[in-house]
């Protein structure tokens, strides 16, 4: 395991160890005469729950468990099983591991869902996730700008939506899903399974957050909160300013100050959309300057408008 940790592959790898057979007596070997039949079995990875104990199971049972940690459908011809179902966690569960990947955030009200990925070091570029949409109707799925929908379906309840990302997913929420206006729904939408991918063709199995709460989001795409005649705009700091990571809150955390600078020097920065909330007027921007924040999507408050 220490070797599988090192060489990068503890994400992607089922170890299973056990015995061939019982024993005869303290000899190799058993017969029908023998009640010494017991064998050792254990497993480790990604999706099993560590440190949990078993109860049954055979040696016919291994194919068994591992078409089922690679979530493919079992023969008829196989005569094992999975004998204990609670060796496996949920992706939902995951979280309990406390692992270092990344993680999809889905946040819901009655007429919305939010969608956000935190990244990490790597630069992603796709995600692919299954949503339980808990018998409501999708009216439309949007995107902020570098974030593409790549395939979008609905099969007994349950949406496919995969996303394609033209830079590194910044702070604002990758997909935004707007519900019909059915009968009120009790159950709470939730995305119960995702895998994103990297720009060198890595899989990563996220980390789930599911969230409810009564409050639709303050800035999906409307009128009231967004300027299409400005999106593309490049816009200068003339001054100092804070080049912030969300538009909300008391205190709004800042990525990065710019200072006030010459004019060939002035930090350049490409809007996206204006956002208007109880913080007053925001810009959602792209960083077009040098340095750490460089290409990343966040939020700056104007003195003038553009």
């Amino acid at each position: 395991m220490d070797k599988l940790e090192a060489t990068g592959h503890i994400h992607d790898t089922l170890v299973i160890a056990n015995a061939d057979h019982g024993g005869k007596g303290t000899n190799h070997g058993q017969d029908a005469t023998e009640t010494n039949t017991n064998i050792f079995m254990a497993l480790g990875g990604e999706t099993v729950d560590s440190g949990h104990r078993l109860e049954g199971g055979s040696n016919a049972d291994v194919s068994s468990l591992i078409l089922n940690a690679l979530h493919v459908a079992q023969p008829n011809s196989m005569t094992g099983k999975v004998f204990d179902s609670s060796a496996f966690l949920d992706q939902t569960d995951l979280v309990k591991k406390n692992r270092n990947v990344e993680n999809i955030k889905l946040t819901s009200t009655p007429n919305y869902a939010q969608v956000h990925l935190s990244a990490k070091d790597q630069q992603l570029k796709t995600a692919d996730m299954r949503i339980d949409l808990a018998g409501r109707s999708v009216a439309n799925v949007q995107t902020p700008t570098g974030t593409k929908i790549i395939r979008q379906t609905v099969e007994n309840g349950i949406m496919a939506l995969t996303l394609g990302f033209d830079q590194q997913p910044g702070a604002d929420d990758v997909a935004t899903i707007k519900f019909k206006s059915d009968a009120e729904q009790t159950k709470t939408v939730k995305v119960t399974d995702a895998m994103v991918g990297t720009d060198t063709g890595k899989e990563i199995l996220v980390d789930l957050h599911n969230e409810q709460t009564t409050t639709d989001p303050q800035q999906p795409d409307t009128p009231d909160n967004t300027n299409d005649h400005l999106r593309g705009t490049e816009i200068y700091a003339t001054r100092t300013i804070g080049f912030y990571k969300q538009a909300s809150g008391r205190h709004p955390r800042v990525s990065r100050w710019y200072e006030s600078k010459s004019q060939t020097k002035w930090p350049k920065f490409t809007i996206i959309k204006q956002v208007k909330n109880r913080n007053g007027v925001w810009y959602q921007v792209r960083d077009n300057n040098h340095g750490r924040t460089h290409n990343k999507i966040g939020y700056i408050k104007l003195i003038h408008e553009p």
